[in-house]
């Protein structure tokens, strides 16, 4: 199996990982992908109990996302896909993931199907995919990644690398309240709402600026309207959490 050496840039990306991959790997796979998906990327992990038992470590993965590696991926619109709300884990029907941006290029690690005693068959993984998104001809949209640890975060790697992922969980509430501007959506906004969707059960409450309280921002004509924020960030939790409750107030002061 090899990575597709051909360039090619496409709108809409998937990047599915194996929970082997999430702590050494990211920052190197997020750089690689963002030369070939230019606008929305989204991040999904395989493995059937993985995000519903781990709360603590996709926490962790939303931070290396959206943390300090974000400038390795530009302006790139990365969403990483969350346990859906109130979902059996036994309905193949609930396991779809009906995604705003439909998938252009699907990118896998290569180290799938090569080693049957660290990751998942490829044949199971491809029928996975196929079924989760709805994707057609995926082995036409499939690449595979290959590369190398990153050598400046070595250390780092190596110290997450012996945390416990059987160790305690972020508690989880039924309602989260947050506010904000939210204007042109950046990685540090993407952290805070995927973190708040994380930990959230049924409902979501956003305060959105709006009115005077905009008058006080710099370059506030370039601000984008309160319903083009809005509805992005409408779609942006519901593409990583779908089921939640989102409900937006004004925030005038």
């Amino acid at each position: 199996l090899q990575h597709n050496s051909q360039t090619k840039m496409f709108r809409y990306g998937l990047l599915v990982l194996s929970p082997s991959c999430v702590k050494t790997k990211i920052p190197a796979l997020l750089k690689q992908v963002s030369k070939e998906v230019k606008e929305v990327l989204y991040v999904d992990i395989y493995e059937p109990d993985y995000v519903c038992h781990h709360v603590r470590s996709l926490y962790e993965l939303l931070v290396d996302v959206y943390g300090s590696n974000s400038s390795r991926i530009g302006q790139l619109d990365v969403r990483v896909l969350l346990p859906r709300t109130l979902a059996s884990s036994n309905n193949k029907t609930e396991e779809v993931r009906h995604l705003f941006k439909k998938p252009e290029v699907a990118f896998v690690r290569d180290v799938f199907g090569q080693d049957p005693s660290k990751d998942v068959d490829l044949f199971e993984l491809k029928q996975w995919m196929t079924r989760r998104f709805q994707l057609s001809d995926l082995d036409k949209k499939l690449r595979y990644l290959k590369v190398e640890e990153d050598r400046i975060n070595d250390g780092l790697a190596n110290k997450r690398r012996s945390l416990d992922l059987n160790g305690s969980c972020l508690q989880t509430y039924k309602e989260v309240v947050l506010g904000g501007t939210f204007d042109h959506m950046h990685s540090g906004h993407r952290l805070l709402l995927a973190a708040a969707s994380l930990i959230c059960d049924k409902r979501i409450t956003v305060g959105l600026s709006e009115g005077p309280l905009l008058q006080r921002k710099i370059l506030k004509e370039l601000i984008e309207s309160f319903q083009d924020r809005k509805r992005k960030l409408e779609e942006f939790i519901d593409d990583v959490k779908p089921g939640i409750i989102c409900h937006f107030l004004f925030t005038v002061e």
